[in-house]
C-alpha cells in the first residue's frame, strides 16, 4: 500500500543539523497509485507521528520543511 522511511536520532545531533533536541528525517513517503485518494496517506504520517513522539522526538524533517511535534 505505501511506504515511510523514517531515521531518528538517539543522541542528539546526529542525524539532524537541529543539535539541541531529538530530532527524525523522514526520507521517503510513497503510496501506491492503486491506494492514493482512501486516506492511506493520512493514516501512514498520523502513526508516524505517533512512533516519533514515543521516542521523544521534537522536531522532524520531510522533503517540504518541518514538523513540530
Amino acid at each position: 500500500m505505501g511506504l515511510l522511511d523514517i531515521e531518528y536520532v538517539i543522541e542528539k545531533g546526529t542525524v539532524c543539523y537541529y543539535t539541541h533536541e531529538l530530532g527524525g528525517v523522514i526520507w521517503h513517503f510513497v503510496v501506491l497509485p492503486e491506494f492514493r485518494n482512501t486516506g492511506i496517506a493520512i493514516q501512514l504520517l498520523s502513526k508516524a507521528i505517533d512512533f516519533l513522539r514515543e521516542k521523544v522526538i521534537k522536531r522532524s524533517r520531510h522533503g517540504q520543511g518541518m514538523i513540530k511535534g
